[in-house]
């Protein structure tokens, strides 16, 4: 009886290990994301739209938001910006203007593991709102981001950020955009 109780201890705590193990991934090196993961992303997407529009630390808080190689690319007149100098300078072009402050949302995120780290993609929109108090918005913006996102010493970052526009009613302040 007391060999029967310790095999029934032993399979219930092998069960236990095993559903443990299933329920909460290891890490994105073995293709797969912890919730930690999940969490940590979803504050990278958020804070890539903080950072675009206010241009803190130069841009360099938004350049920093990518690894050193880190590629934004896009069809539109900004087109495609590599490394934390080009990525800091698009920060500043976009969230110093004197005359409208952009307001960049992304929503509908979905993050998947993938052997390099992470994929994602989020639906973007963005309003263009004007300095001066009590003037309404004065353009807008929509369209896709796809990502590619790796787990560095620092943390999560983007590797490569795609902006596929889907439609642009802009100010012409934002011309230059």
């Amino acid at each position: 009886m007391k060999t029967w109780i310790v095999g029934a201890v032993g399979i219930v705590a092998l069960l236990v290990v095993i559903v443990a193990m299933r329920s909460e991934p290891s890490s994105a090196a073995e293709g797969t994301l912890t919730t930690a993961d999940y969490v940590e992303i979803r504050q990278l997407y958020n804070r890539y739209n903080h950072h675009i529009d206010n241009a803190k630390d130069d841009g360099y808080a938004y350049a920093r938001l990518f690894t050193e190689d880190g590629v934004f690319e896009t069809n539109i007149a900004v087109g495609t910006r590599r490394g934390h100098d080009e990525l800091a300078a698009l920060a500043r072009q976009v969230g110093s203007s004197t005359k409208v402050s952009p307001a960049h949302i992304a929503f509908n995120i979905v993050i998947d593991p993938s052997p390099e780290g992470a994929v994602g993609s989020a639906y973007y929109g963005i309003i263009v709102r004007p300095h001066e108090e009590g003037q309404e918005a004065t353009g807008t913006s929509w369209g896709i981001y796809n990502d590619r996102l790796v787990k560095t010493a620092d943390g999560w970052r983007f590797k490569y950020r795609k902006y596929t526009p889907g439609g642009w009613e802009h100010p012409k302040e934002w011309a230059a955009h």
